[in-house]
C-alpha cells in the first residue's frame, strides 16, 4: 500500500497485477496454493469498481455506526460460517508465510502477500482481542536474526520438529522476531511445524526480544488463573529495545512488568551457539560473553519453573530428551505446583551456592514439607 492508492487515489496493489494467463507456472502455483486464489477470483481484481482501501474504509465507518445502535441478533448460521472461516484462515496463515520466502522480495506478488499477511494479522488481533490465560497457553518465539543464519538454523530447524511435537495439545501462538515481530501462526490448537519453518529463515535483522515479549504478551493475552508458558529459541542478547530492555539485563525489567500485570509466566530457553568456537575458547580458558549470556538465560528459565537447552551441537541425546521431556510433561503431570518446583529448588541450590543470578523479582519458595 501507498498513501494514495489508501486514500482511494490511486488502485489498490492487487488490481495492478497482471491477469491469470500473463502469470507464469510459478506464480500461478503460488497463488493457488499459497493464497487461495483460482482463475476467476484473480481477474476479478482487475474490475474492482472501488480500490480495496475504500471499500475497507467504508464498511469500517459503516461498522463504527453499527456499533452506536443496539446490536441485531446474529443468525446462528452465519456466526458459525465466520468462525469456520476464521478457523480455517488462521490454518491457512502459516503457509501464506512461508510461501512469501519463497517468492522474490520485490515481486508484486510478494508485496501482495504480505499486505494480505498484515491485514490478516489486523483482523485477528481485533477479532480476538486479549486471550485470558485460563489453563496452559503456549507461545513461542523464535529468534530470525541475521546471526542465526547457517549452521547455528539449522540445528534449530532440527530441534523445532521435535518440539513442535510437544506442543499440540494447548492453543499456541507462534512469532518469529528480529528487528521486529512476525507473527507466523495466530493462536490455535497444534502448530503448523512445516509451514513456521519455512518462515523461519534469519532474514528479519537485529534482536527486539524483550521489550516485544513484554509488549506482545500483554496484546494478546490477559492475566488469569492458568500459565503463560513462553518459549525462546535465539543465539544472543538483545541488541533493539529500547532502555532498560536491551542487553541480557532487559529480562528483569521484562519479568518485573509481567508479574506486577499479574502473569504466571513459564520460560523454556533455547540457546544457540557454535560449539567449535566454544570448544576453542574452552581449551584457551577463556570465557566468552556466550558462555556468560547462556548462564542467564538457564537462570531466568529455572527460576520461573520452565527448562534450558544449550543447542551447541555438542548436546547429548540425553539433555535434549530431558528439554524435550520437561515440555512434555508439563501439558500433565507438570501442570500441579509441585511439580513446577523442581526447576525453582534447583535454581535456589545454585543461588545458595553463588553459581546463579540473583533476581530482584523472584520471590524465594516456601521449604519444602
Amino acid at each position: 500500500w501507498t498513501a494514495s492508492s489508501w486514500a482511494g487515489k490511486a488502485p489498490a496493489p492487487l488490481s495492478s497485477l497482471k491477469h491469470w494467463s500473463e502469470l507464469s507456472n510459478g506464480e500461478r502455483g503460488a497463488a493457488a496454493n499459497g493464497l487461495g486464489y483460482c482463475q476467476a477470483t484473480w481477474d476479478e481484481h482487475q474490475h474492482l469498481e472501488a480500490p480495496l482501501a475504500v471499500v475497507v474504509k467504508d464498511r469500517n465507518e459503516e461498522a463504527m455506526a453499527e456499533r452506536s445502535a443496539p446490536p441485531a441478533p446474529k443468525p446462528a448460521s452465519e456466526s458459525s460460517r465466520a468462525g469456520q472461516a476464521w478457523a480455517i484462515g488462521k490454518k491457512v496463515m502459516p503457509w501464506l508465510r512461508a510461501v512469501v520466502q519463497l517468492l522474490p522480495a520485490n515481486s508484486r506478488l510478494a508485496i501482495a502477500a504480505k499486505a494480505i499477511g498484515a491485514f490478516a494479522d489486523g483482523v485477528a488481533e481485533g477479532a480476538a482481542g486479549a486471550v485470558a490465560v485460563q489453563g496452559v497457553e503456549d507461545v513461542v518465539y523464535l529468534d530470525d536474526s541475521g546471526s542465526m543464519s547457517g549452521t547455528r538454523l539449522g540445528r534449530a530447524h532440527s530441534l523445532w520438529h521435535e518440539l513442535a511435537e510437544q506442543l499440540q495439545a494447548n492453543p499456541t501462538r507462534v512469532v518469529k522476531f528480529g528487528s521486529h515481530k512476525t507473527v507466523l501462526q495466530h493462536r490455535t490448537d497444534g502448530v503448523a511445524t512445516k509451514a513456521v519453518a519455512l518462515g523461519w529463515n534469519a532474514s528479519s535483522g537485529g534482536t527486539y526480544m524483550w521489550h516485544m515479549i513484554v509488549e506482545d504478551v500483554m496484546r494478546a493475552y490477559s492475566p488469569g488463573p492458568g500459565r503463560l508458558r513462553v518459549f525462546v529459541v535465539t543465539d544472543g542478547g538483545d541488541t533493539h529495545s529500547p532502555a532498560p530492555y536491551n542487553g541480557m539485563q532487559g529480562m528483569d525489567p521484562m519479568m518485573r512488568e509481567l508479574k506486577r500485570r499479574g502473569f504466571n509466566v513459564e520460560f523454556h530457553i533455547v540457546f544457540v551457539s557454535d560449539g567449535i568456537a566454544e570448544a576453542v575458547g574452552s581449551l584457551l580458558g577463556l570465557r566468552s560473553g556466550a558462555s556468560r549470556d547462556l548462564e542467564r538465560y538457564r537462570d531466568l528459565a529455572q527460576a520461573t519453573g520452565g527448562g534450558f537447552l544449550h543447542l551447541s551441537g555438542s548436546e547429548s541425546e540425553a539433555q535434549r530428551d530431558a528439554f524435550l521431556g520437561g515440555v512434555a510433561g508439563s501439558e500433565g503431570a507438570r501442570a500441579s505446583a509441585g511439580a513446577l518446583e523442581d526447576p525453582r529448588r534447583e535454581y535456589e541450590r545454585r543461588l545458595g551456592d553463588g553459581k546463579a543470578t540473583r533476581f530482584d523479582w523472584y520471590e524465594r519458595l516456601p521449604p519444602p514439607k
